[in-house]
């Protein structure tokens, strides 16, 4: 029987942009202020429950802002608890830390982006023994330059195509298709087609570009979009989310008079749900990047793109 492989990706990163614009330096990774951690641990405990094993995409350059034991300390528990760790890259930390203008990979030149390829694949190496093989680029922001240079440092996958986002500049030829680009193997953020019709009459509908997201989708299209391509007999999805997704500060903005540490109650439900949907899916196989790598020969690929078409009913 054909399955449909699953990898559950998560960047794994403090939240950007009020550190950028330095109205917040408390880490989320690991610390909670004495309260119950939402952020890795949780998550860890939820797929120790279910049996999962995910692909961390590890924003390595937070060392030169948060230092290097806190960084270490975030590999050594991924690792104690099987979970594969990737390289995630927000070079403004390791580039542009004063005046935080250039902000994605696409802004760099080649050289320059391959010295911070390179520099983030022997900073997770000397961490933790093991040499990074895929890449996700932070907001989606690269260009035809990071492909070239993940192919001179010898990584084999990107995972930063998003279709149709502005932020990415190589999202223009495939949807959810597993390709190649530039001599590497891009395994793109998972999409869908998204309607939204509104009750009250005066408002239009809206169709969108939706990524398949813990936070941004509902536990019931991220089932829909799973069967559509288990019907369609398409091999790969991606189920995309952020270490710090399990949080009310990630959809509702991080204020001064609220705690970062404050549980989203209603997304830690539909992550329960979802992840015990995939587990409980014959025709589901949850991998990571690492083993989808080494299952690539192996696995009936789709000769045909291919997006879901969903709708969601809003009252306003």
């Amino acid at each position: 029987m054909d399955k449909l492989y699953v990898t559950i990706t998560i960047d794994t990163e403090n939240p950007q942009i009020p550190f950028m614009a330095n109205t917040c330096r408390t880490d989320t990774l690991l610390h909670s202020d004495r309260k119950r951690n939402y952020g890795i641990q949780y998550i860890l405990s939820v797929f120790k429950e279910y049996g999962i094993h995910a692909t961390w995409y590890l924003n390595i350059y937070e060392k030169y802002l948060l230092g290097e034991k806190l960084l270490a300390d975030v590999c050594d528990i991924l690792l104690k608890n099987g979970q594969d760790i990737q390289l995630h890259t927000h070079p403004v930390w390791l580039m542009d830390r004063g005046e935080r203008k250039r902000i994605y990979m696409k802004q760099y030149s080649f050289e320059e982006q391959v010295y911070i390829i390179e520099k983030g694949i022997e900073d997770l190496q000397n961490i933790t023994g093991k040499r990074p093989i895929a890449h996700r680029g932070g907001a989606y922001g690269i260009d035809r330059n990071t492909l070239l240079a993940l192919n001179t440092a010898n990584m084999k996958i990107d995972s930063s195509a998003f279709y149709k986002n502005s932020n990415c500049e190589v999202s223009g030829r495939y949807k959810n298709r597993i390709h190649e680009l530039h001599g590497i193997l891009e395994y793109p953020v998972s999409v869908y087609r998204l309607k939204t019709n509104y009750i009250i009459p005066h408002k239009l509908c809206r169709n969108q570009i939706q990524k398949s997201d813990i936070n941004y989708s509902t536990g019931k299209e991220i089932k829909e979009v799973c069967e559509q391509n288990i019907a369609g007999r398409h091999s790969y999805m991606n189920i995309f989310m952020h270490s710090f997704s399990l949080y009310k500060f990630f959809m509702a903005g991080v204020r001064s008079e609220s705690s970062l540490f404050e549980p989203d109650k209603d997304t830690i439900k539909k992550f329960h749900n979802i992840m015990g949907y995939l587990c409980g899916n014959s025709k589901v196989e949850i991998v990571t990047v690492s083993q989808l790598y080494e299952k690539r020969n192996t696995i009936k690929k789709s000769s045909k793109d291919y997006m879901p078409k969903l709708k969601r009913t809003k009252i306003i």
